[in-house]
């Protein structure tokens, strides 16, 4: 053989070794079924609760403060109430029924309504006298914060601030384009979807569907194909060893919490949005 024609020889071994990873590489394209989107069923007029009168509300615990606190307050349950939304829980499908809390810099939690039904939420539009919080702090708290009465610490619950919308979603398949365990009828993402929604979503999303205060984690690529898995476990347990002033706050993941989470990530990184 001569040495022109071994040089093509390799040539074509690499572009087919090239076009084979670009084939294994190529992402499957989820497209949302026309009438499916997630779209709110139903939405409170914060602005009418500025009319409301605001009582003194004492919590006997404050996951944020972590400790007793008098709020001026009102019990958000009869806000419910009266725009008719107890209705929904008494559905066959009151699973399905998510109340959405999202703040002003893009944060959104959600939780079941019929879970919020269950306890004594309270909303409030003013503040306890922090001496050390800075008055642009105490501003971004607001409008609205929601606490809880009768809780005590580790309950799980929400505690969304700075609330400028409030509204209900119905969701047949929770976030069909991010819900790896349904998209790939595969359940071993399963506790690593569980992972993302309790402790990225609020401010992160997938294909669009999440948070907004941060970056969006597989679109237009997923992070694992920009970030080493040792960084991103590094990152998530202490966000502040690397960008000052993050608005991150550090996630604390044991090893196994990690494995499932990177888990989702990698596998939905094979899917993407048009």
């Amino acid at each position: 053989m001569s040495r022109w024609n071994y040089v093509l020889f390799l040539g074509g071994i690499c572009l087919f070794y090239l076009s084979a990873c670009q084939q294994k590489k190529e992402k499957i394209r989820l497209v949302l079924e026309e009438g499916t989107a997630i779209q709110p069923i139903a939405e409170l007029d914060l602005a009418s609760l500025a009319e409301l009168s605001m009582d003194s509300v004492t919590i006997a615990y404050d996951n944020h403060f972590q400790s007793e606190q008098t709020f001026l307050g009102t019990d958000f349950i009869p806000l419910l109430d009266k725009e008719g939304w107890r209705d929904y829980i008494a559905q066959p499908d009151a699973a399905q029924y998510k109340i959405v809390f999202e703040a002003v810099d893009g944060y959104r939690q959600q939780m079941p309504l019929a879970l919020l039904y269950e306890q004594h939420p309270v909303l409030t539009d003013q503040l306890p006298t922090i001496e050390r919080w800075s008055a642009d702090i105490r501003e971004s708290v607001l409008p609205y914060y929601l606490t809880w009465q009768g809780v005590s610490s580790g309950n799980g619950l929400p505690y969304p601030w700075g609330v400028t919308r409030i509204f209900l979603v119905q969701e047949p398949v929770a976030f069909p384009l991010s819900n790896l365990p349904h998209i790939s009828g595969k359940d071993r993402y399963e506790t690593g979807y569980q992972l993302f929604n309790k402790k990225c979503r609020g401010c992160h999303s997938i294909n669009r569907e999440g948070g907004q205060l941060g970056p969006d984690l597989n679109y237009p690529r997923s992070v694992t194909e920009y970030r080493s898995k040792a960084f991103l476990q590094d990152f998530i347990n202490n966000p502040q060893a690397y960008r000052y002033n993050s608005k991150m706050v550090a996630t604390a993941l044991d090893d196994q919490e990690f494995e499932a989470l990177y888990g989702y990530l990698k596998g939905m990184s094979a899917y993407t949005i048009d």
